[in-house]
């Protein structure tokens, strides 16, 4: 419902705020005053086109905001939730936020955050209908006739119709599965073959963790075998083989320490403080040894070998060549080797995928045939309703020769909202064929077309706000009351916001609110308050446009239309109210 209208610098309008209450809300005032404006500034809220002609003169700016209250799990919620623009502190409440720039900058906000103004205009629909001489209401988007169908054929087609959009979906995810298993065979095969010669390859090669750095110390032993050999050997002579052979060349290090020993072990009986050094050089006597020992033992274990070193170095140019090749190491190349594998599987293993999608794509569309063959029984029995109830909604509303229609066409080819096209098609006098409801409907027609179809459906229409714009317009007499009684059983259901010149709507109306042009300034400004008591009273007077002469008897006129516009909306209050 919306609660609040805050306008600024729009038009005519300098800075006005208009609040709403449940029921039936009336616009009223001289012809010019204004009211279309408030209408134009609510459609710009909910994302109507733009334009810097609607800014005030002098002004860089236009704004508007509008506040509703929301309930809970309707439409408006569900979608806010979806598009994560949702107050989750205040779910109950939504402000919507336009600016208008001369620069052509434009803003848009929904609960203070910024949006496109294609999300704004799809959170509008959403919120109000509009029901008047305008291309905004949705009885003019054939998309929506389906939705009002299913709605008012009731809860069961309303199941059904989304059952209907699953299996589809469903049906098409199939068969887009299908299309995939099924591209040309050729190049199915080729890559079979060059995935299971890269598996061959891989598996052949049979790379074992570690072998790439053992093969890599071992090769660099192999090509320098000669040179660790002298060294070792050289090594060990220096250690322990050694002999003074020519003058000037010291003996083995071996040699050496004993004789290092042999002094000291004299020395320590006159000194025992020579035992610490004493030990160190017996230490370093056996590690001399030892060390000795390895060198003669390594000595002996370098071979000579360039058949090996051969076998070597090609299986350390295979292991790093595939590595390269599959991800640069060997965790990369494995990860490989399995997505190969999977990838062989499927198109090794393609025809029967393609069978199985195949059978389920078939049995997927038999499903959605059934099911789209109980929606379309269902959608069958609610257009034989409406065609029972319709001619009488429209004769009461002064169109006794016009026809409605929902017509169903089937469509060739399945679809997500069933296996026929939902449109509203209407005559509006004899003789004329049934055509398309947006395409021949005159303003004044289409208003009423769009009261007698709101009726009839008004448990199956969802939008919470419905707003008309002088829906009386070539209607009077008894039609005029036939045409408020049905505002009064619309808005036992909905927010009715009206704009009139009728005195019986305005006095049936739960609020009146006069749009008046003042001049402030030097300049015309639209200013609009609510009238209650006396005010309305005065009002109802001026829109009876009675004389000096006749303003008594049209003063008592319009105290009978507020008394019987207050029975009347206790009473279709009090029949609401009642338990079905």
């Amino acid at each position: 419902m919306l609660t609040e209208l805050h306008i600024e610098d729009f038009a005519l309008i300098g800075d006005l705020t208009v609040r709403f209450g449940p029921g039936i809300t009336v616009l009223t005032g001289e012809t010019g005053a204004g009211k279309s404006i408030i209408i134009d500034a609510l459609l710009l809220a909910l994302g109507n086109r733009a334009s810097a002609d609607q800014i005030r003169t002098g002004a860089s700016r236009s704004a508007v905001e509008a506040v509703f209250i929301l309930e809970p799990g309707s439409a408006p919620v569900q979608l806010l939730r979806q598009l994560e623009l949702l107050d989750e502190e205040q779910p109950d409440q939504l402000i919507l936020a336009r600016e208008v720039h001369r620069n052509g900058r434009h803003r848009c906000r929904v609960n203070g955050r910024l949006v496109g103004l294609s999300v704004l205009a799809e959170i509008g629909q959403t919120l109000v209908d509009w029901l008047g001489q305008n291309e905004h209401q949705s009885l003019l988007r054939r998309e929506r006739h389906q939705a009002l169908l299913d709605r008012f054929a009731g809860p069961a087609a309303v199941e059904l119709a989304a059952q209907v959009e699953a299996s589809y979906l469903r049906w098409q995810e199939l068969q887009s599965q299908l299309r995939q298993v099924a591209q040309d065979h050729t190049d199915h095969q080729h890559l079979a073959e060059r995935l299971a010669h890269e598996m061959q390859e891989i598996d052949q090669a049979a790379i074992a963790p570690g072998e790439e750095e053992e093969l890599a110390a071992e090769e660099q032993r192999l090509r320098h075998a000669a040179q660790l050999v002298e060294a070792s050997r050289r090594a060990y002579q220096l250690l322990y083989e050694q002999e003074a052979a020519a003058e000037g060349e010291l003996p083995a290090a071996v040699d050496l320490v004993g004789q290092a020993v042999q002094v000291l072990n004299e020395a320590v009986r006159i000194d025992p403080a020579l035992q610490a050094p004493l030990q160190l050089v017996l230490s370093a006597q056996a590690e001399l040894g030892e060390a000795a020992h390895q060198l003669r033992r390594y000595q002996q274990q370098i071979v000579l070998d360039p058949q090996r070193l051969e076998e070597v170095s090609q299986r350390l140019d295979l292991i790093r060549r595939l590595l390269r090749k599959y991800g640069g190491s060997l965790a990369a190349l494995q990860q490989y080797r399995r997505q190969a594998e999977e990838q062989w599987n499927n198109l090794v293993h393609r025809d029967e995928r393609r069978e199985e999608l195949g059978r389920q794509a078939e049995a997927a569309l038999a499903h959605w045939r059934e099911l789209a063959a109980q929606l379309s029984r269902l959608r069958r029995e609610a257009v034989a309703r409406l065609g029972a109830v319709l001619p009488g909604e429209l004769q009461a509303l002064a169109l006794p020769h016009a026809r409605i229609e929902a017509q169903l066409t089937p469509l060739a080819d399945p679809s997500p909202r069933g296996a026929e096209q939902v449109e509203f098609y209407l005559s509006a006098n004899p003789g004329q064929p049934l055509q398309p409801l947006a395409r021949v409907a005159s303003g004044g027609e289409l208003s009423r077309v769009s009261l007698a179809l709101k009726t009839v459906l008004l448990g199956a229409d969802d939008v919470a706000t419905l707003v008309f714009d002088e829906v009386e317009a070539g209607v009077g007499g008894r039609a005029l009351l036939q045409l408020a009684e049905r505002l009064l059983r619309l808005a036992c259901h909905h927010q009715v916001l009206c704009v009139t010149h009728a005195p019986v709507l305005a006095a049936w109306a739960d609020q009146q609110i006069r749009v008046d042009k003042q001049v402030v300034d030097g300049q015309t400004q639209v200013v609009c308050q609510p009238v209650n008591g006396p005010d309305r009273l005065a009002e109802l007077v001026r829109m009876l446009g009675a004389e000096d002469t006749g303003r008594e008897p049209a003063r008592q006129y319009a105290e009978r239309l507020l008394q019987e516009g207050a029975r009347r909306r206790q009473a279709f209050q009090a029949a609401h109210s009642q338990p079905a």
